[in-house]
Order: C-alpha cells, then structure tokens, then sequence
C-alpha cells in the first residue's frame, strides 16, 4: 500500500527480522512482478560478514546471527522507476439517487438540494454532490478511493433496511424515527449488545439515545429488541 504514496525515484526499505524466504526474497519476487522497481547495492564492509543475495534480479541482504552482531534481519532497498498506478473498480452510480422519497425522508427537508448517493455491493452510501464530484476528480487522477460517503442503508427486494451509519449522520430526519431515551446503564448494554428490555413501547424501529446523543437503532418486536448497532463495534470490557 505504501508503494502508492512513493514518486518515481522514491525509495522503499523492506525488511523483516525473520530467515524465511517465503517473507523475504519470495516476497520481493512477487512485488516486482507488479510493479516497475530496481533495488540499490551497497558497499559494505567485509567484517560485517552480511550475505548478499540475489533473486531475479532485486538485491537483498541477509544478517545471520551466528556471523553479524544482532539476531536476525532481512532487507532490500527498493527504487521507483515510474509511476503505476493501482486503479480501483469503477463506483457505479444510482440514478435513482436520494431522488426518491422513500429514502430522503429520512433526512432534513433543508439539505435534500445537496444530498447525493451511490450503491456499491448492495450498500447505499449518502454523500453530497460536492464530494461526489470531488471524488470523481480524484478518480480521475487514478487515486484509490476506498469509501464515499456513509453507508445508510442496504438494498434489499422490498425496498431499503437502514444501516447504522444512518444514525450518526447530522442531518438525520428527527422527526422520522421516534425515539428512546437510555439511562447510562441501558446504553452501556446496548453499545455492547448485550440484553436489556423497553417495557413501554410499540413494535417498531426506533432510535435510541443518551443525553440526546444518538447511539444508533433498535427493533422492537414484541418486547423483544434486534439491536443494530454493529457487532464488530460492540463494547466488550467496561
């Protein structure tokens, strides 16, 4: 990933503290074969009794511990030729964008002019149109993009499930979801999905809060509560 961020003639130093080949100059056999680079030779003295090897081409050296001072260590120095560029797959856009008004309900009628939204993998993302096309520039200039926008909602065959992200967005409609109000202990349950009960209210989706602080959603189907906060972001000590 690294390698993305050098200019051409920039230098990589790859090193690792183990003898393996497999981590070593099979590694760097792979590198290159993705990639436009060369690797530097050193001058190194005699008495420092460090092995120099080389793979198909790429230098690297190898320090033993029963001949250089140290425990074991592994490197090559790495050079740039030129630029290669990672190109990512292309985001498809939906059309249909926040367009809709199943979807733009769920967010504060003032900002619907700037609200944008594209699907990847299922997953709907809301941005604004401004980034979206900040984005695209950047695409353009073959920059990996990992992620735009938040992911809010999941495309499903009857229409849209939220996503957590949803909760956490400013903008959020809310007036749209009706709302609970957590004492500390409950909230600390819910941020590690643990069980807990909402005696008082109806079936439904609701989002749930602490000193009015969105936490995220829950359902309730009759008393019994899905939480939707994300397991991999589950509170496991307190």
């Amino acid at each position: 990933d690294l390698w993305h961020a050098l200019k051409p003639g920039g230098v990589l130093i790859y090193s690792t503290c183990t003898f393996n080949p497999g981590e070593n100059e099979i590694q760097l056999s792979k590198f290159a074969k993705k990639h436009a680079l060369s690797s530097i030779q050193l001058d190194l003295p005699s008495e420092w009794q460090i092995v120099q090897n080389e793979r198909e081409g790429l230098i690297s050296y190898q320090f033993f511990p029963h001949k250089s001072k140290g425990e074991g260590f592994f490197c090559s120095i790495l050079v740039k030729e030129h630029d290669d560029y990672r190109v990512s797959k292309p985001i498809i856009m939906q059309k249909h964008n926040l367009l809709e008004k199943s979807i733009l309900n769920h967010f504060e009628a003032k900002y619907h002019d700037e609200l944008a939204s594209i699907e990847v993998k299922e997953t709907v993302f809301v941005t604004t149109k401004n980034a979206l096309q900040k984005t695209q520039e950047l695409r353009n200039q073959k920059i990996f993009i990992k992620q735009v926008g938040i992911a809010c909602f999941e495309k499903k065959k009857n229409g849209f499930q939220i996503n957590h992200g949803l909760s956490m967005i400013y903008f959020l409609n809310k007036d749209y979801f009706p709302s609970i109000e957590l004492t500390l202990e409950e909230s600390i349950k819910y941020l590690s999905k643990n069980y807990f009960e909402l005696k008082d209210n109806s079936n439904g989706i609701y989002l749930v809060k602490y000193q009015n602080t969105n936490l995220g959603f829950v359902k309730i189907i009759d008393y019994r509560i899905n939480n939707y906060y994300p397991t991999e972001w589950r509170i496991i000590k307190f």
